[in-house]
C-alpha cells in the first residue's frame, strides 16, 4: 500500500512570501490554460486539454509503448507521474500497465502510482474518481519541493518545455536526488534550421535551401506557461546521454527538432 505523501511536508521550512506568490502565479497560469483549453485542437490536432495526449484514441501511442516496455523490462513496481495533467494520457497508460501485470504476473500487487500536478482542480478530480490504496494524487509545484516520493521510475512527459530554464534545473536536481532508478522524460533532439528563402543569382545551384547549425537551448519567462523545444543533454541542463532515445512520432512538422522520450539512469 502507498505511504501517504503530502507536498506540504516537503516544502522548505523558510518558505518566503515571494516564493508563495510566485508559486501561486504559476498555478493560476496553468489553471487558466486547462480551463480555457488552450492546448486543444491546434496544428497537432491535440485531443486533450493537456495537449497531444489522447492515448485512448491513438495519440501518443509511441510514448505509451515505451512506458509499457520500460515497466516490463526493468521490473518497475512504483511510478511517479510528474505531471499527470488532466490524466488523458496517464489514466490510459496506467490501465494498460496494470492489465499487463495482471495477465503476466497474477497475484502480484498492482503498480504503485503517484500523480503530481500544480493545478489543484485537476488533482481534486483525480482524487475523487481514481484514488485507491495503490493510486494517489498530490497538488504541488515541483519547483517548490525539497523531495519527491521514493519510486522506481519518474515519468515526466511534456512538462519541462513549458518551464523556464531556472525551474527546469530545479526539477532535474530534484529528480537526481530522488533515489529513483530511472527517469523517463520528454526532450528534443535535432538542429536549429533556417531556410534560404530567395537564393541570389550568384549562389550555386547545389546550395541547399535548408541550412543547419548546432541547436542551442532558448529560454522562456518563468510565469508564461509558454513553450519552446529543449534538448536536455545540452547546456544549461547537460544530462548524460540517455540509455534510450524514443521518438514520440509527434505529428507537427518542424524544421528544428524531433520530440522524443529519453530514458535516464538517475543517481541512487
Amino acid at each position: 500500500m502507498l505511504a501517504p505523501f503530502t507536498a506540504c511536508a516537503a516544502l522548505p521550512s523558510n518558505l518566503t512570501t515571494i516564493a508563495d506568490v510566485l508559486s501561486q502565479a504559476k498555478h493560476d497560469v496553468f489553471e487558466a490554460i486547462y480551463r480555457d483549453g488552450r492546448w486543444m485542437g491546434g496544428v497537432d490536432g491535440a485531443g486533450c486539454k493537456s495537449g497531444w495526449s489522447a492515448a485512448a484514441s491513438g495519440q501518443a501511442d509511441s510514448a505509451l509503448a515505451l512506458l509499457t516496455i520500460v515497466v516490463q523490462t526493468h521490473g518497475i513496481r512504483s511510478l511517479l507521474d510528474l505531471p499527470i495533467g488532466d490524466g488523458c494520457f496517464s489514466t490510459t497508460a496506467l490501465r494498460y500497465i496494470r492489465q499487463d501485470q495482471r495477465r503476466n504476473h497474477p497475484g502480484q500487487p498492482p503498480l504503485m502510482y503517484t500523480g503530481i500536478d500544480i493545478v489543484s482542480s485537476l488533482i481534486a478530480q483525480h482524487q475523487r474518481y481514481l484514488a485507491d490504496a495503490f493510486t494517489q494524487f498530490v497538488t504541488a509545484d515541483a519547483t517548490m519541493l525539497t523531495a519527491l516520493p521514493r519510486t522506481d521510475l519518474i515519468f515526466s512527459r511534456m512538462m519541462m518545455q513549458h518551464m523556464c530554464n531556472h525551474d527546469v534545473l530545479k526539477v532535474l536536481r530534484l529528480i537526481d536526488r530522488s533515489g529513483a532508478r530511472f527517469a523517463l522524460m520528454t526532450t528534443f533532439r535535432g538542429v536549429a534550421t533556417y531556410v534560404v528563402r530567395r537564393p541570389q543569382p550568384w549562389m550555386p545551384d547545389s546550395l541547399p535551401l535548408v541550412m543547419q547549425q548546432p541547436f542551442s537551448n532558448a529560454d522562456i519567462p518563468c510565469l508564461s506557461g509558454g513553450y519552446r523545444a529543449q534538448d536536455l543533454t545540452l547546456p544549461p541542463f547537460s544530462l548524460p546521454p540517455p540509455r534510450v532515445w524514443w521518438s514520440e512520432a509527434y505529428p507537427k512538422v518542424s524544421l528544428y527538432c524531433t520530440c522524443a522520450l529519453a530514458l535516464i539512469l538517475t543517481s541512487c
